[in-house]
């Protein structure tokens, strides 16, 4: 089923991560990166298309997948502003099933992962990663 909300894709840059929110599929990811040089800029569009997610699509269940290899300040309030969002959806009943993906061993970005979790009143999956998608059935 299409509907009016489209397709939002970021390819992956040496400073920002890559991005796909597909309202089709139900999906987000966001891999890779985050250091934006203007991180109100990259991350407004994502955030915006979250808010007519909401507003649009609410009952449609929607899976985040976020691989983070590392992530600047401004970022983090970036995606905590994300994650409070999808927190927002989760209360007005909607299913947003949100996964922490980290590397193997990577303790900064398991405890950034428990750091979120802590902070919002939604659940936040961690888990290891250990192949090339965060999500199996997404196709490229």
């Amino acid at each position: 089923m299409a509907y009016a909300l489209n397709r939002l894709t970021r390819t992956q840059a040496e400073r920002t991560p890559h991005v796909v929110m597909d309202p089709d599929k139900g999906y987000i990811e966001i891999a890779g990166r985050s250091l934006p040089e203007n991180s109100l800029g990259f991350f407004e569009p994502i955030k915006d298309w979250v808010d007519t997610y909401e507003r649009e699509m609410k009952n449609v269940p929607l899976k985040v997948r976020i691989l983070l290899e590392y992530f600047n300040t401004s970022s983090s309030k970036h995606l905590l502003d994300l994650l409070k969002k999808f927190e927002k959806i989760t209360r007005g009943g909607g299913n947003v099933d949100i996964t922490w993906y980290y590397y193997p061993e990577d303790d900064e970005m398991i405890d950034s992962g428990m750091e979120f979790q802590a902070l919002l009143d939604c659940k936040v999956n961690l888990k290891v990663y250990s192949g090339d998608k965060c999500m199996e059935t997404y196709p490229e």
